[in-house]
């Protein structure tokens, strides 16, 4: 049996992150078939070989050149992914984030300038500038190719996992797992996966699950295909079956799961509403637009799906705008017959 120092067990978690600058870097050098795995190999361990370091040891001190921002700062979002991924393909998926969460601040600033407007000056400069600093404050990815020594993995016991790393995740406060391929989530069949999922719901982290871009076309034919089959996709789940690349890290998580969770299928339960959500949310962002802008047949067909979808999560109100749409859709094209 392993036997560990009180020093193991009271170890903090090093929550530096690295800006989207350093994510586009290595999206520029890596291959378009690099596994994450592979990009550790031949791309992050020559750059830290010197120093036997972790990358964000390297990238210390470095600021960006328009900005001045820091290459590394302390993490806002960490990054929940596998390392079989496609490394091209999670990156991309964390520069989509930043993308879309800035695009929420800039909306939401400017809600905020037209409700100040009725205010005084001062107060609506104030104000502005507040939500001006906001919005231009880099996000750092917490991500464990970057952020941890890939020359030195240290083990930890199961205590540190259940403790200082669950509280870390807390403390970051945003964990965005990558799915794919959105047929066979590749995330939900993984131990550590898993585990980083149930320790943002321990915490009450924010939970943003995503789908990589390049797939959004096929889920997208898919909901005009088959529905329910997408449903049960998304229902498939059974932690009990999650696989990870060292033994002793799965019987680690299990032990970890069975200890919070009671049992599997409560944590299978607990996994299956942030999918659903998930699963809404993304249909109704891929035909929200049709509302207003659609025409044809084929975009009722869609709005129609993306209604039996939302109907069958028990959303029948939001369900029956979308059917609603389709119908005018069809009506304007084929009349009545």
């Amino acid at each position: 049996f392993l036997r560990f120092s009180s020093s193991f067990l009271f170890a903090t978690m090093d929550l530096r992150g690295v800006s989207s600058v350093v994510v586009r870097d290595f999206l520029q050098l890596a291959s378009p078939q690099h596994t994450t795995r592979e990009a550790e190999v031949e791309l992050v361990r020559p750059r830290t070989q010197q120093r036997q370091c972790k990358l964000v040891d390297v990238l210390e001190g470095q600021v960006e050149d328009s900005t001045g921002h820091p290459l590394v700062g302390r993490a806002t979002v960490f990054v929940s992914h596998a390392w079989g991924y496609n490394f091209r393909l999670v990156l991309q998926a964390m520069l989509d984030f930043e993308e879309e969460e800035e695009r929420k601040k800039k909306k939401n600033a400017k809600k905020t300038k037209g409700a100040y407007q009725a205010g005084g000056e001062e107060q609506r400069e104030g104000k502005e500038e507040e939500q001006e600093g906001d919005a231009s404050e880099p996000m750092y990815f917490w991500f464990d190719l970057f952020c941890n020594n890939q020359h030195n993995t240290e083990e930890r016991p199961h205590e540190w996992w259940a403790t200082t790393f669950q509280t870390a995740i807390g403390q970051i406060g945003t964990v965005l797992l990558v799915l794919s391929p959105w047929n066979a989530p590749l995330p939900i069949t993984r131990c550590w996966c898993l585990w980083e999922v149930l320790c943002a719901m321990q915490t009450k982290a924010r939970l943003e699950l995503r789908l990589p871009r390049t797939e959004l076309d096929s889920f997208r034919d898919a909901l005009l295909d088959d529905v329910q089959g997408i449903t049960k996709t998304m229902s498939d789940i059974n932690a009990e079956k999650a696989e990870a690349f060292l033994p002793h890290d799965k019987t680690m998580i299990m032990a970890a799961i069975k200890n919070q969770q009671g049992s599997f299928q409560r944590m299978n339960e607990a996994l299956k509403w942030p999918l659903r959500e998930w699963l809404g949310n993304t249909a109704q962002e891929l035909s929200a637009h049709l509302l207003q802008e659609g025409s044809t047949v084929d975009d009722a067909r869609l709005l129609n799906a993306v209604g039996l979808l939302l109907s069958g999560q028990g959303q029948h109100d939001r369900a029956l705008e979308f059917f609603q749409r389709a119908l005018t859709f069809c009506q304007e094209a084929l009349g009545d017959r």
